[in-house]
């Protein structure tokens, strides 16, 4: 196995079960009037498989040739996978109509970092499609 898969084993695995393991947010965390935390998702909205791989393959070809060799580079024959894509913008659309703000978007982590109080992130931990809630650590 190269170095590359290992890192991206080690690195990325945890990642995922960090993400997935809890869904409501912790009481401690609601002294606070206002709270920062990310929300993620559990899919992005597809339909099906084909759904995304047609998907992905639009993302492909609309890579700039300079960005898809770098890619290759460090990627190989993979120039983009689930990661790359957006994050499905009606589950941000229904979150953000509860009453936070949007603080930022991670594709990589198929989440939203946003400000709000507690209250409403209890409410946003119920929705269907949050996979987890959790504070933001830092900022």
């Amino acid at each position: 196995m190269q170095i590359k898969q290992i890192l991206y084993i080690i690195f990325s695995v945890p990642m995922v079960i960090f993400a997935l393991d809890y869904t409501g947010f912790p009481q401690e965390n609601c002294n606070e009037e206002e709270i920062h935390a990310w929300i993620y998702f559990k899919d992005k909205g597809f339909q099906s498989q084909a759904e995304i791989v047609e998907t992905i393959n639009r993302f492909i070809h609309n890579l700039h040739p300079k960005t898809k060799y770098r890619r290759a580079k460090v990627r190989g024959e993979v120039l983009a996978d689930f990661r790359d894509l957006e994050v499905y913008s009606s589950y941000i659309e229904v979150v953000l109509q509860i009453g936070v703000v949007l603080r930022t978007t991670s594709r990589w982590l198929n989440a939203v970092s946003i400000s709000g109080p507690c209250e409403v992130l209890r409410t946003i931990s119920k929705f269907e499609f949050v996979s987890a809630i959790r504070p933001v650590l830092a900022g």
